[in-house]
């Protein structure tokens, strides 16, 4: 069950009433940060490569955790099979 404790600040409730946190500082948006305007957009090209590299390094994480259960499933299938578990 979602959290309801209506926090702009809590993890769950943040983002249902529109509040994020910056990737970069970790700032709430409430709150501000250097690295985004009034408008929600980043405050300078460097910043937006910055988010942009972040999204990658989390995508290829991403990507990294699915392989390694793949591997960790085809690991306990085969355990099984051989009656080690």
């Amino acid at each position: 069950m979602p959290c309801l404790c209506g926090d702009t600040q809590c993890g769950s409730c943040g983002p249902a009433q529109g509040n994020w946190k910056c990737p970069i500082c970790g700032n709430w948006a409430d709150d501000g940060c250097e690295h985004f305007g009034e408008d929600g957009k980043p405050t300078s090209p460097e910043v937006e490569k910055q988010i942009h590299d972040i999204a990658v390094a989390e995508n290829k994480a991403d990507t990294l955790y699915a392989e390694d259960l793949e591997k960790e499933y085809k690991l306990q299938e085969e355990w099984r099979k051989q009656g080690l578990i």
